[in-house]
């Protein structure tokens, strides 16, 4: 039981040392003398201890009412005869904004990132390496400690977008295409000398620029849609002899005049039925067919410009 009739409330700002108003305490009947001792789990958090003779409980760690509000302690109680009994017991932790924190207190933790810059964060697909997002990190911690900025380590991986550290500006460091996403999503993080965090996700609109020529990736100039040239029915006789042509001749064309290659899927080309001329793109039979083990095939052409463009 508790022995201690006082409620189990302690301030998020409470000193390390202070008594938690709980004492455990536990009778053997045939007095034999009875230690005490926090749970494992309980003593691996390590934000309270137990005095072994007296069952008082002490706070040893620092609370933050913002992390949890509450905690439970599990006191094991032990006879020297060997007998034992346990009993668990809540300690609220109280708010305390706007307190200097004795133990742990957030309230003057770095506060969270907001964009300071008003601007629309729309960026052409065709921007410039360096251009400036129009997001502008700004986060601050009450105290005064200075704060830094960082991207998450998913956007750092992606490489488009870097921020600078100390005035939160995002730039862009890789090339957008307006087809391949229309908007990007990054997350600021924002991090004070006191050891603090906060972050903050903000999206970035990537719009087209049709026609013009890009200056960060975009595809209106890439190699277009493969179709097929020869306009006679892809129909082959299940006897037809290797090197038969298919009626399938892939063409693709890109708008740069850049020069255009083909090949088959890599799942086409373990079947071992059919190859393409890499230069021509006419699709010929290469393996054996046979009508009643599959009626039909389906093979995927893929083009690919020497801009590196592929469809």
């Amino acid at each position: 039981t508790d022995s201690n009739a006082a409620e189990n409330t302690l301030s998020e700002n409470a000193e390390v040392g202070l008594v938690v108003n709980i004492t455990g305490l536990a009778v053997d009947p045939d007095g034999d003398e009875v230690s005490y001792k926090l749970s494992d789990a309980d003593i691996a958090k390590g934000l309270f201890a137990i005095d072994a003779t007296t069952g008082v409980v002490t706070l040893i760690g620092n609370l933050d009412h913002d992390t949890a509000d509450s905690h439970s302690i599990t006191i094991i109680a032990t006879s020297t005869d060997g007998s034992t009994s346990q009993e668990s017991f809540d300690i609220t932790v109280t708010d305390a904004d706007g307190s200097t924190p004795g133990g742990g207190d957030t309230d003057n933790d770095v506060g969270p990132v907001t964009d300071s810059n008003a601007v629309d964060n729309t960026i052409s697909e065709n921007a410039e390496i360096g251009t400036v997002v129009n997001i502008t990190g700004l986060a601050v911690d009450p105290d005064g400690d200075e704060v830094s900025y960082k991207l998450s380590d998913a956007d750092i991986a992606k490489g488009l977008f870097a921020i600078d550290a100390t005035t939160g500006v995002v730039t862009l460091i890789g090339n957008l295409d307006h087809e391949v996403a229309d908007s990007h999503s990054i997350t600021i993080i924002a991090t004070s000398t006191d050891g603090s965090t906060s972050q903050e996700s903000f999206d970035i609109t990537v719009t087209d620029v049709d026609g013009s020529t890009p200056g960060g990736g975009d595809t209106d100039n890439d190699v277009g849609p493969v179709t097929d040239s020869n306009t006679a029915e892809n129909t082959l006789s299940e006897n037809a002899e290797i090197g038969s042509v298919v009626n399938i001749t892939g063409l693709a064309t890109d708008p740069d005049g850049d020069d255009v290659t083909y090949a088959l899927s890599q799942a086409d080309i373990d079947a071992g039925l059919f190859e393409i001329d890499a230069t021509t793109g006419v699709v010929t039979l290469i393996g054996n067919l046979d009508h009643e083990v599959a009626d039909s095939h389906s093979i995927t052409i893929i083009a690919t410009s020497t801009d590196g463009s592929t469809s």
